[in-house]
């Protein structure tokens, strides 16, 4: 077997630390963490939930009873930041950590009202026993950056519970 070169010595030692370092990446960008789980994530999204309730009342002197029609009121809050995020754009990371509270509070009423599991994987989603996924992290999301109609979580929330 003939012996390598120096650069090529160099150019494997290289893509294995580009591998390496993309693993690392990759693990870290979707929090991996083995004790992170659906049971996990349910509790932490009844937390964030809970968090809601009272950013709502003190930030906003808005009542949220976990009810569907709270889900009107979460629409024109999410609604005020939107405006606010265009006068003066918030940081993704703060958009991220908004989406993540507010969607859990979304997900939290409609997992009230319809038979659903959190799950622990990309998106943070909720599953619906017929394996149908619901993103509602991704509705306040869009509804955060993109505004959208008046009824924007309302209506998803409607779709989601009833199919229509």
């Amino acid at each position: 077997m003939p012996e390598s070169s120096p650069k090529s010595r160099i150019r494997i030692l290289v893509v294995f630390l580009i591998l390496i370092a993309g693993y690392a990446i990759f693990l870290q960008y979707y929090n991996y963490n083995p004790g992170f789980n659906d049971a996990t994530m349910a509790d932490m999204r009844k937390v964030n939930a809970a968090k809601i309730v009272d950013i709502a009342k003190s930030e906003y002197d808005v009542d949220l009873d976990y009810s569907p029609e709270s889900i009107k009121k979460v629409d024109q809050i999410l609604g005020q930041m939107h405006r606010e995020h265009l006068e003066k754009p918030f940081s993704e990371d703060q958009i991220i950590k908004r989406s993540i509270l507010w969607g859990s509070y979304v997900g939290e009423v409609v997992r009230s009202n319809v038979s659903c599991e959190w799950r622990a994987t990309i998106g943070l989603p909720l599953q619906l026993d017929d394996d149908t996924y619901l993103y509602p992290t991704d509705w306040c999301h869009q509804k955060i950056v993109d505004g959208g109609e008046e009824n924007h979580l309302w209506t998803r929330y409607l779709f989601a519970t009833t199919g229509n």
